[in-house]
């Protein structure tokens, strides 16, 4: 698997996670729920032509999921 850190004028960092011709965006944004703040990391990819989001409270599950 290879990674790149991308950042675009205006944008937050994100990583782009690539396993042959397949990529996934992986970004880090902070959330608040119930008046707190907590770190959330979303993996985003294409499936079956469709936008997949998925969110997890750990960077590196994000890294390892399906």
């Amino acid at each position: 698997m290879k990674t790149v850190t991308i950042r675009k004028p205006g944008q937050r960092p994100y990583l782009e996670l690539h396993v042959g011709s397949c990529y996934a965006k992986l970004y880090s944004c902070p959330r608040q729920k119930n008046g707190r703040t907590y770190q959330e990391h979303v993996l985003t990819y294409s499936f079956a032509g469709q936008r997949v989001r998925r969110t997890f409270a750990d960077s590196d599950d994000a890294i390892l999921a399906d």
